[in-house]
């Protein structure tokens, strides 16, 4: 068997990350329609924003970076207004 050349390297490493994505989209997806529409049913305004209070108490900042990052990323162009037009705590992380 030949030695891997960088470029072989690169693909092997390439497609492992591909799968790796893979698995928590397929996760994310389904949370996104089947848990969130449960959650906006049977819960308050207030439960969820209890929640939202818990992630940023008990995530590190750098994580919280990342999170708000991914969700801008995945926002439509309202949505993205709406999470900027947040206090200023939320706009300078």
């Amino acid at each position: 068997m030949g030695v891997n050349t960088q470029e072989d390297e690169r693909d092997i490493l390439l497609a492992a990350l591909a799968e790796h994505r893979a698995v928590p989209l397929e996760h994310l997806d389904d949370e996104e329609a089947t848990l969130l529409p449960l959650a906006a049913e049977h819960s308050t305004e207030r439960e969820g924003a209890s929640l939202g209070d818990h992630l940023v108490k008990n995530t590190p900042e750098r994580t919280l970076l990342t999170v708000f990052g991914a969700v801008l990323e995945d926002a439509n162009p309202a949505e993205r207004a709406l999470v900027l037009s947040g206090p200023a705590p939320v706009r300078v992380i």
